[in-house]
């Protein structure tokens, strides 16, 4: 093999790990909220209470549970 050869191949492997890596990281959106099962008005109540206190984020988890 080639001098050429070798480096393209070392690059090409250095590369798809650092795309495996970054398919694999720990900065998924942890939850905020632990589940507790409760009647679905009562979800909705708490998520609409969240919006009028411009809580955005908060109610977008709550009304997506």
């Amino acid at each position: 093999m080639s001098n050429r050869v070798k480096v393209l191949s070392i690059v090409l492997a250095a590369l798809a790990a650092v795309a495996l890596g970054a398919c694999g990281s720990s900065a998924k959106k942890k939850q905020r909220f632990a589940y507790v099962e409760r009647p679905v008005e009562q979800i909705y109540q708490d998520a609409a209470r969240a919006m009028e206190r411009k809580r955005y984020d908060d109610a977008v988890e709550l009304f997506g549970e």
